[in-house]
C-alpha cells in the first residue's frame, strides 16, 4: 500500500507488489535486506515516489488544486495533463 497525504488528507491505494515475505521495513518504507530482489523491490518504490514527487510538480506548475486525491488521479491515469 502507499499512502498519499497533502495537507494532513490522505488516500491509499495499492502499489500492486507483495510485501508478504515482510522485508520491507515500514518506518524507512524500504526493504532492509541485502539480497538482489530486494534491492529491486527498493528500486521499485523509489521509481514511484518519483512519479508522485513529478505529478505534484506538475499540478503546481499548471496551477491546479494540489490535493491528494488530485495527485492519485494522475498517477492513476485518470486526470490526463494539460
Amino acid at each position: 500500500m502507499m499512502r498519499i497525504t497533502v495537507n494532513g488528507v490522505r488516500v491509499d491505494v495499492s502499489v500492486k507488489k507483495d510485501n508478504s515475505s515482510g522485508v520491507l521495513e515500514y518506518g524507512k518504507g524500504e526493504a532492509l535486506e541485502k539480497k538482489r530482489e530486494y534491492k529491486e523491490f527498493n528500486l521499485y518504490l523509489d521509481s514511484i515516489h518519483l512519479r508522485i514527487m513529478k505529478i505534484q510538480r506538475e499540478l503546481e506548475i499548471e496551477d491546479v488544486s494540489v490535493s491528494a486525491s488530485s495527485v492519485l488521479d494522475r498517477f492513476l491515469g485518470k486526470d490526463a495533463p494539460v
